[in-house]
């Protein structure tokens, strides 16, 4: 009996010690859960940013590239509108260019002549003159010379 009696005992100190250590790994468990739920909503957090981020991100990029095609069809309308520019700024030259030499052709066939026999010549007033101020620009006023 003392045998039985030894080994009750013993086992019941055992049943002690596993009831105890049951409780300590119930507690390091439940311990881990919550660390577990805490990295998961952390995760959880960081992700949902993340996903911010990256819509936000896409919007500005979305704005960017929609500013950049507009810059760069305007800039391909003002390169159009310089070339047809440049184009009339050359046709309007050249348009000046032969009716200067026209006016000069018409001005040489109608100069009339003086008693000497000669021409009279026709030139442009120097602007320290009477008319000082007058023909700054590319209007200069004339003077037949002969005619003060």
């Amino acid at each position: 009996m003392e045998k039985v009696s030894a080994c009750l005992t013993e086992a019941e100190r055992s049943l002690a010690e596993l009831n105890e250590r049951s409780v300590e790994l119930t507690k390091a468990v439940s311990s881990r859960d919550s660390l577990v739920d805490s990295a998961e909503g952390k995760a959880a957090r960081i992700a949902e940013r993340a996903e911010d981020a990256a819509r936000r991100f896409e919007q500005e990029r979305a704005a960017l590239v929609s500013a950049n095609r507009k810059l760069s069809e305007e800039l391909l309308m003002e390169k159009s509108e310089r070339a047809l520019l440049q184009g009339a700024l050359e046709a309007a030259r050249e348009s000046r260019t032969r009716v200067q030499q026209q006016l000069a052709a018409m001005r040489g066939k109608s100069r009339p002549e003086s008693e000497s026999g000669e021409y009279t010549d026709v030139h442009v007033e120097e602007t320290h003159g009477a008319h000082a101020g007058v023909g700054r620009g590319n209007v200069t006023p004339l003077k037949v010379s002969g005619a003060d």
